[in-house]
């Protein structure tokens, strides 16, 4: 993985890893604003993308960049994505 950048330093539609999850960001949530909007993502078997989840990250906040493959979750691992399960395999 890469060295740790500010998240306002990610591009528009940019991945990055936060928590050990995958997230795009979305850009500023308004003029002014000093945080930065994103959105989990991954892609179920099908290859669909899917977006559960919404949050505001603050721009200071220290994030790694991702420019792997979106993350899967796999009918055999339950809500999460391969990419986090993977991450938890590794750690257990």
């Amino acid at each position: 993985m890469g060295t740790k950048v500010e998240v306002k330093t990610i591009p528009l539609h940019g991945l990055f890893v936060h928590r050990k999850q995958v997230w795009r960001s979305l850009g500023k949530l308004r003029a002014g604003s000093h945080s930065t909007s994103a959105q989990k993502v991954f892609i179920n078997e099908h290859n669909t993308e899917v977006s559960t989840e919404n949050a505001d990250f603050i721009d200071g906040l220290k994030v790694t960049p991702y420019d792997g493959e979106l993350p899967r979750i796999s009918k055999y691992v339950g809500s999460i994505s391969y990419y986090q399960y993977c991450l938890m395999q590794k750690l257990v």
